[in-house]
């Protein structure tokens, strides 16, 4: 909201929502109405493993949040310096996409351990990419 709030900043956003289905995505309504005041800033991909019967929900991909194809198609380029991405989920989902050590808090310094998973895959380097 700031970012879209501040005329001056230009950031892009690209949200990747996964959820079970299209009727389980939060906020849903306030994200669309910030995507139609910020067309070119603000980029939304639904994911749904399946469409449910009923109206057309447009932004809703079929699919799975670990699909490489998926990922390349809704996220910007890995090889872009500017990029930056912060990853939030439940824990399999972290450890599918940022790699095993996601949520390891074994490390009593808390570092983060190095990005693995599918984002290192896709070519994100580990200072691109941050989880929750």
């Amino acid at each position: 909201q700031a970012v879209l709030a501040d005329a001056t900043d230009k950031t892009e956003i690209s949200l990747v929502f996964a959820c079970r289905s299209a009727n389980d995505i939060l906020l849903q309504a306030e994200l669309e109405r910030a995507r139609a005041a910020h067309p070119e800033q603000l980029h939304i991909r639904y994911v749904v493993p399946r469409l449910e019967a009923g109206p057309s929900q447009p932004h809703v991909s079929v699919g799975r949040i670990d699909d490489p194809d998926l990922l390349r198609s809704a996220l910007p380029k890995a090889g872009e310096e500017s990029v930056k991405l912060l990853v939030c989920g439940p824990e399999g989902m972290l450890r599918t996409l940022c790699g095993p050590g996601a949520r390891d808090t074994s490390d009593p310094n808390c570092r983060k351990p190095p990005l693995g998973g599918l984002l290192a895959q896709l070519g994100y380097l580990d200072s691109q990419v941050d989880w929750l």
